[in-house]
């Protein structure tokens, strides 16, 4: 029978120490496998943030350029309309001034047709007198002249003598213009000036009331208007100005805005006299409450029934 063999202590202990590493190599495993879900975990975490941060950019990002787009386009509708504002401002500026253009045309060509004619010259004389055009307003202002110089002569030294002396009310002032309107000008030249009194008026009218340009605007073609204006037609239109049912009040409201006698020169003696007269007129009648700043109370009484 043979002898079983004898385990030696060394195998035996050789046997307990494989035994015992086995857990720790297990452990070693988990924590590993621990690390890597606890790592994971955090990449899911860290992918979450990232994504929740590119999605919160990028509305961002959108929001931004929409408001820029918006902005944009705000910016290009603003440009537009400035645009189209200016086009209309000019198309109407345009459109004002050729109305304005053929209005001054007309009124040119009424005065190249006034034609003066009389049998008899400013001395009474048998001289016939023939005037065209604005040579009607110069034969005029020699009548007037004429007469002035002939009352001035007369008198010199009489104190009632207006023109030698400023009158006494705005009454008599107004009285004498209109006494003088009708021996200058509606005896000899009524017919002949009608159209074309009202012919200057309308233009003036037509700057007063157009709603094609700025009020701002108006003064500068009422000084283009008055650069037509001879010194003669100035002294016409400051008679026909202040004369009811003539220039009064309608064409006086629009002297007194657009400063129609302006460039009037009155420094001879028979032009300021009537100047000054006109000048007293106007002040007073701006004083005064009523229509345009204009009262017609007892105006009509005051002046010759022509």
């Amino acid at each position: 029978m043979g002898i079983p063999a004898s385990v030696t202590p060394s195998d035996s202990d050789s046997h307990r120490s494989d035994t015992s590493d086995s857990p720790t190599t297990i452990e070693i495993i988990n924590a590993v496998a621990s690390i890597a879900t606890a790592l994971g975990f955090i990449m899911v975490i860290i992918q979450f943030w990232y994504t929740r941060k590119k999605d919160k950019d990028d509305q961002v990002r959108i929001e931004e350029e929409r408001n820029n787009n918006l902005l944009d386009s705000q910016s290009e509708q603003k440009r537009m309309r400035e645009q189209f504002e200016l086009q209309l401002a000019q198309s109407h500026t345009q459109q004002f001034e050729h109305s304005l253009f053929s209005l001054l045309n007309l009124f040119n060509q009424v005065v190249l047709q006034l034609k003066f004619k009389d049998k008899t010259d400013m001395y009474g004389d048998d001289n016939p007198v023939e005037e065209y055009g604005r040579g009607v307003f110069d034969e005029a202002a020699r009548r007037i002249k004429r007469m002035c110089e002939l009352r001035i002569m007369d008198d010199p030294d009489d104190s009632d003598n207006p023109y030698t002396h400023p009158v006494k009310s705005i009454a008599e002032a107004r009285y004498q213009m209109a006494e003088r309107y009708h021996d200058n000008y509606y005896i000899y030249f009524e017919e002949i000036l009608n159209h074309y009194f009202r012919s200057l008026y309308h233009i003036f009218k037509y700057i007063d009331k157009s709603e094609l340009i700025k009020d701002d605007r108006k003064p500068y073609y009422a000084s283009i208007v008055r650069s037509q204006l001879s010194q003669n037609e100035l002294l016409a239109i400051m008679f026909n100005l202040i004369i009811y049912d003539y220039g009064y009040p309608q064409f006086l409201r629009l002297d007194k805005k657009y400063r129609i006698l302006e460039n009037f020169r009155h420094d001879a003696p028979f032009l300021k006299h009537y100047y000054d007269l006109y000048i007293a007129i106007k002040a007073d009648t701006e004083s005064e409450d009523g229509e345009d700043g204009i009262s017609l109370k007892g105006y009509r009484s005051l002046y010759l029934d022509f």
